[in-house]
């Protein structure tokens, strides 16, 4: 600007821009299940100098935030938690950021059970039942003896030897697995 004399006078102020900090991508997809501690990793361009970064779960009934860092959050998901869990992150930094929640599906951990029917005999073909739990994929695995059907829900097994035996059934529904095992008598 120009006064009455013909004078020019400049003034330079120095601004500084902040930068807003990206919101996070999370890998894994947000599934998980009951029980199951899982830990999340942020897409590397998610890291900003100079913010904090702050996880919880909506819910603390349904989840915890056990660790986290710059790049990772941990959850124990709780029994019980199955469902839709929101998991929420508070970004702090020079300029306000709008987050949106992460949603989890929490899946429940399949509770198979073993059923026989006493009683067992040496050399003799028994069928086995496990809980159904659609759609499931189910591994049985017998401590002796032939194994006709070990991927199904009710299979048929024959002891070759007398003795006390372990049966064990692995059930897994939804990426969440979960084993149960029972004791049998096979006579002579």
């Amino acid at each position: 600007e120009t006064n009455s004399h013909n004078c020019t006078a400049t003034n330079t102020i120095k601004i500084i821009v902040n930068d807003v900090p990206p919101i996070p991508v999370l890998t894994p997809t947000t599934a998980a299940c009951e029980s199951e501690i899982k830990t999340y990793v942020f897409a590397p361009d998610a890291e900003f100098d100079g913010a904090i970064y702050a996880w919880s779960v909506a819910n603390s009934t349904k989840g915890q935030v056990i660790n986290s860092t710059k790049n990772s959050v941990t959850v124990q998901w709780h029994k019980g938690s199955a469902g839709t869990n929101i998991l929420n992150l508070n970004i702090q930094s020079l300029c306000p950021v709008t987050v949106p929640d992460y949603q989890v599906n929490v899946s429940p951990i399949p509770d198979p059970v073993i059923t026989v029917l006493p009683p067992i005999c040496v050399n003799q073909s028994y069928q086995y039942f496990g809980t159904p739990i659609p759609p499931a994929s189910y591994l049985w695995t017998f401590e002796d003896g032939i194994t006709v059907t070990p991927s199904s829900q009710n299979p048929s097994n024959t002891f070759t030897s007398i003795g006390t035996k372990t049966i064990t059934l692995t059930v897994t529904k939804d990426g969440c697995t979960a084993k149960t095992s029972a004791k049998v008598d096979v006579k002579p």
